[in-house]
C-alpha cells in the first residue's frame, strides 16, 4: 500500500492502526518490516504495530518538511520519516514515538 503524499500516508497509518490491521501497517513501509524507535529500544513487526496502537496514534502533523525525496512529519503522536519511490508514491521508513511519563 502506498500514498500520493506524506500526509495521505500518515492518514492511512492512522486508519490501519484504528482497524488493528497489522498487515496494512506493514504494507505502508518501504522495507519488509515495520520499524518503530522508542526510547531505549527499536521495535519491529507486530511488536511495533502493537506499540503504535497502544499509544493512540493520530495523524496530526504539526511540522512538515519535504526534500530530496524524503519527508519528515512531526506530530503529537510521533515523528514519521517517509520516502518517495521511483513510482512517485510515498512509503514509510521509520516512526519515532515520544517517551511517555
Amino acid at each position: 500500500m502506498t500514498a500520493a503524499s506524506p500526509e495521505e500516508l500518515d492518514t492511512l497509518l492512522e486508519d490501519a492502526l484504528l482497524m488493528n490491521d497489522g498487515p496494512a501497517v506493514a504494507a505502508l513501509f518501504a522495507g519488509t518490516d515495520v520499524l518503530v524507535a522508542a526510547p531505549g529500544r527499536v521495535r519491529h513487526g507486530a511488536e511495533a504495530t502493537a506499540l503504535l496502537a497502544k499509544r493512540d496514534y493520530l495523524a496530526s502533523s504539526l511540522c512538515f518538511r519535504v526534500g530530496f525525496g524524503f519527508a519528515l512529519l512531526a506530530g503529537d503522536s510521533a515523528v514519521t520519516m517517509s520516502s518517495r519511490g521511483r513510482d512517485g508514491r510515498w512509503r514509510l521508513l521509520a516512526i519515532v514515538v515520544p517517551q511517555t511519563e
